[in-house]
């Protein structure tokens, strides 16, 4: 009997690995920022992009939603070798902006899953149609003993440039006319 595992298991196996990393790694119990006295930067809306080196694609959609925070959506997919997409993960969160130190941030409240540590909080970089993500690890800020959303600005304010409270950087581009094909096979896959 043979027992391998087809492909699309392997995917969704993956997809579900990856979001437990992400769930483990960067989601806090408290929000970095207040989503009451944010602002919105109109040049981060629209379509993000990001392609792995196996052809994954992660595409975040960010739609402002009033004058203070965005909706976003987060849509991962996978070539399913039949010139087609494999629908991964979707994740729908509210997002605001802050700046600590200088620097520019961003909170996320996930929307679609219920959870006791529904943010997510990551710095950011935009340079043209580029923007570079590191989201803050949830395990430097749970050993910091961070214990309400205050403390956790404090944590914030007084290590903003401590590579350790970080998790690698990933780089998005904003899409383009070239990437219009494959963004709207992918959303097509979704809806």
């Amino acid at each position: 009997m043979n027992q391998s595992i087809s492909p699309a298991r392997r995917w969704y196996f993956a997809i579900g690995v990856s979001v437990l990393a992400f769930a483990l790694a960067g989601c806090l119990k408290f929000p970095l920022g207040d989503p009451e006295t944010a602002t919105v930067d109109p040049a981060l809306a629209g379509s993000w992009f990001k392609r792995a080196d196996d052809g994954a694609v992660t595409i975040w959609h960010a739609q402002v939603y009033d004058a203070r925070t965005y909706l976003v959506m987060q849509y991962q997919a996978k070539p399913d070798g039949n010139a087609g997409w494999e629908r991964g993960s979707m994740t729908i969160c509210k997002m605001w902006l802050t700046t600590v130190k200088g620097k520019s941030f961003g909170c996320l409240q996930v929307l679609s899953e219920q959870s006791d540590k529904p943010y997510v909080a990551f710095k950011y970089e935009r340079s043209g149609e580029s923007i570079t993500i590191q989201g803050i690890s949830g395990d430097y800020v749970d050993k910091a003993g961070v214990a309400n959303a205050a403390d956790f600005v404090a944590l914030v304010d007084a290590h903003v440039d401590d590579a350790a409270m970080y998790l690698d950087a990933d780089k998005y581009e904003k899409t383009g006319d070239a990437d219009k094909e494959t963004v709207d096979a992918i959303l097509k896959a979704f809806h």
